[in-house]
C-alpha cells in the first residue's frame, strides 16, 4: 500500500531520491560488490532519472560498477 500512495500523492520520487542515497552512503563502508535497490515504475519513466541516479552516485563516491 506504501509504494502506490507514495505514487499517488507524488512523493515518489523524493523518497526514491532518498533510498538510493542513503543505500549508497551505506554501502561505501560495506565490503560488497553490488547494490540493488527498488525503483518505482514512474520514477524509470522519468527522462531525468538517469541524471539523478548519475549525480547520487558522483556525491555519495559510489562506484557505479
Amino acid at each position: 500500500m506504501f509504494v502506490p500512495l507514495a505514487e499517488e500523492t507524488g512523493l515518489i520520487e523524493v523518497l526514491g531520491e532518498l533510498v538510493l542515497r542513503q543505500a549508497c552512503l551505506d554501502a561505501v563502508h560495506w565490503p560488497i560488490e553490488t547494490l540493488a535497490v527498488n525503483v518505482s515504475g514512474l520514477q524509470l519513466n522519468n527522462p531525468s532519472f538517469a541524471m539523478k541516479v548519475t549525480s547520487i552516485l558522483l556525491e555519495t563516491q559510489m562506484d557505479p560498477r
